[in-house]
């Protein structure tokens, strides 16, 4: 089967869901508003994935067991939340290369002396792809770490045929003690995912021409979600 018609046969099974996180200001309060986690969640082919966070207080702190796609942040100076996404890959599903875009406006706010979203997403196995490039954000692959707890060289296929597999993304975020907050009051942390199937997409599972690939199937299948507007791509804007 040729390369053309291999990449044809994959894009029938992409997945994807978006997180949709709004900063806003309220009187002299900043507010951080996670909404719609799980809005935007397609499930084509055999790669199915959802995306939900722990229920939170507006300091941040987790209430309860409950995961929810929807919280709201109190936004102040010296203060670190409770955020912790996670993408949940179904039962079922055949294994699949995990792709995220990141918009995340708030980073130059972000405490250095504490662990940073980025720095987060590193340490949970999520690799900046080189291969792919998206407008809104950065975009990177799950590959997974070693033994050691180093990041992988290359993707890592995720399969979940005997049960659901949770991928973390990061755990928190945290305010410079200094930050103007209501300067960010229009900021955005975004984070646009999606699943598809590693058969098809070259010779070694992994690679970066099999990770190039798949990223040009997903955008042929979905044109605009490299843009942040899944919604002429194929699926409903939350």
């Amino acid at each position: 089967m040729t390369t053309k018609k291999k990449i044809f046969v994959a894009i029938a099974a992409v997945a994807s869901a978006v997180v949709l996180v709004v900063v806003s200001v309220l009187a002299t309060v900043a507010y951080l508003t996670s909404s719609a986690a799980v809005s935007n969640v397609f499930t084509i082919g055999d790669s199915r994935i959802i995306m939900d966070e722990s229920k939170v207080t507006p300091d941040g702190k987790v209430a309860g067991e409950e995961r929810v796609d929807t919280n709201s942040y109190h936004l102040v100076p010296n203060s670190t939340y409770t955020k912790d996404p996670i993408i949940t890959m179904k039962a079922g599903s055949e294994s699949s290369y995990l792709f995220i875009i990141v918009r995340n406006d708030i980073e130059a706010i972000e405490d250095p002396a504490k662990l940073t979203i980025k720095s987060q997403l590193e340490k949970n196995g999520w690799g900046q792809a080189t291969v792919a490039t998206a407008a809104t954000g950065i975009v990177y692959v799950y590959k997974g770490v070693d033994a050691e707890g180093n990041l992988n060289t290359n993707g890592k296929g995720v399969e979940a045929k005997d049960g659901d597999v949770q991928i973390p993304l990061f755990e928190s975020f945290s305010i410079k003690p200094d930050a103007d907050c209501k300067a960010y009051g229009a900021a955005k942390i975004t984070i646009t995912a999606v699943a598809i199937q590693t058969n098809g997409f070259g010779e070694e599972e992994g690679s970066l021409e099999a990770l190039l690939a798949a990223w040009q199937a997903v955008i042929q299948t979905y044109p605009y979600i490299h843009t942040g507007n899944t919604e002429q791509g194929g699926g409903a804007q939350a």
